[in-house]
């Protein structure tokens, strides 16, 4: 019965919320189309025949339940429930006589009490189960009212209002990532631009993930970059040293699709992007004894898979694809993948050590940057790979090139 009561009381506050939000649209100057459709199908969702036949038997049962009135006699360790005229004093009112000289506000004693653990008040012990039980046979019809509302109700959903709802709390909770990432930081948040052809850009562009970890730990130096993919250029191919932002960058970009298609804006001051019927990753993954297979046949599986699905409107993001074979081998086989992703008209970024794969027809090369002392600058831009350079700059830092090893040994002989 308890259970029966509180479905009630949900279905009753849901009704009352919907009919709320009605109003508040009704007051409110409205410009989106598809809110002015919503407010419409609310209208005519609260005015429907089901609606107004379930407001009416909640109002019956409400009513009922609140003319209820019942007496309990303690005798030892024994309870008599029984029924009494409701012009008889309710404990309350007796409480209220007894108690409210020792208030200088006697209001207050009607002030709710906080309850800190919610899980007891819904819990009941085997006493009041068996004055529910008592009041059942007291008061037969309205309980039996209750219980056929429950049956006849119990599998009833709007699912255009639940799926709204639903919609709505992660809308809602995406504007407040942003509010606060935003209030915390420089960063900026854009709703994009749809395009069918054309450019594709993001500026000033940054990795989620990393911005929120970096706002727990109160840094605030997320670095942005910009993305730029040109019509004849199907894949950006990125490569720099270890830790210097490549995945990052891949993820931001991923990222950018991906909210994109939830209608939400993306990360970064400007944005315009096609839209992406898939996005298809392969990042890599380390090799455990419960693998049967290694990790090279484990990448060509994957990427074969990805490969027949893809279509002129998927983006692929590769991270390190072949990285367990040999350079040469890696080389001739990104390419063959690069070259069926392409003529397949899909686009996307490939992160890689191999230089070859820059020098592939429509793809543009991009770095990651360091400065002269070799320090991480997690900025990716548009560059010849040139991995070497990284490499000349730890040889001098560490005086480890031919010149220096050279001199030393000339001054030790």
């Amino acid at each position: 019965e308890i259970r029966n009561r509180q479905f009630v009381n949900i279905i009753d506050s849901q009704i009352k919320a919907i009919v709320r939000l009605c109003n508040s649209l009704k007051n409110s100057t409205i410009h989106s189309q598809a809110l002015k459709n919503f407010y419409q199908y609310l209208n005519n969702y609260i005015r429907s025949s089901t609606v107004l036949e379930i407001k009416a038997k909640l109002q019956t049962i409400q009513a009922d339940f609140k003319n209820l009135n019942y007496q309990l006699k303690i005798e030892g360790r024994n309870v008599f429930v029984s029924s009494y005229s409701s012009n008889k004093e309710t404990m309350g009112e007796e409480f209220k006589k007894i108690f409210s000289p020792l208030f200088d506000d006697p209001s207050k004693m009607l002030k709710p009490v906080k309850v800190n653990n919610s899980s007891q008040v819904s819990a009941i012990n085997n006493l009041q189960v068996d004055i529910l039980e008592e009041l059942v046979k007291l008061y037969p019809k309205e309980f039996a009212d209750l219980n056929n509302f429950y049956k006849q109700y119990s599998q009833y959903q709007e699912n255009t209002i639940k799926n709204l709802v639903f919609e709505l709390e992660f809308y809602l909770s995406w504007a407040a990532i942003q509010k606060k990432i935003k209030e915390k930081s420089s960063l900026s948040f854009t709703l994009p631009g749809i395009i069918t052809n054309g450019t594709e850009i993001i500026k000033d562009g940054f990795d989620l993930n990393l911005a929120i970890n970096n706002q727990q730990f109160k840094r605030n130096d997320t670095v942005t970059n910009d993305f730029c993919l040109k019509p004849d250029k199907a894949f950006l191919i990125i490569s720099g040293p270890n830790q210097g932002g490549k995945t990052t960058y891949a993820r931001m970009v991923g990222q950018a699709y991906y909210l994109m298609n939830l209608g939400v804006p993306v990360p970064g001051s400007h944005a315009e992007l096609k839209i992406k019927d898939n996005i298809f990753t392969h990042f890599d993954r380390q090799e455990t004894s419960k693998q049967l297979n290694g990790l090279l046949e484990s990448d060509i599986r994957r990427i074969h898979s990805i490969i027949e699905r893809v279509n002129s409107k998927s983006f692929v993001i590769l991270n390190e694809l072949f990285s367990s074979t040999a350079t040469a081998d890696a080389s001739q086989m990104g390419q063959r993948v690069l070259t069926k992703l392409i003529k397949a008209g899909a686009t996307g970024i490939y992160v890689t050590f191999i230089e070859s794969l820059g020098k592939h027809d429509h793809v543009q090369s991009m770095m990651s940057q360091v400065d002269s002392s070799g320090k991480r600058m997690y900025k990716v831009i548009p560059q010849k790979l040139n991995n070497r350079a990284y490499t000349e700059i730890l040889l001098n830092n560490f005086s480890l090139t031919q010149s220096n090893i050279e001199k030393r040994l000339h001054n030790e002989n």
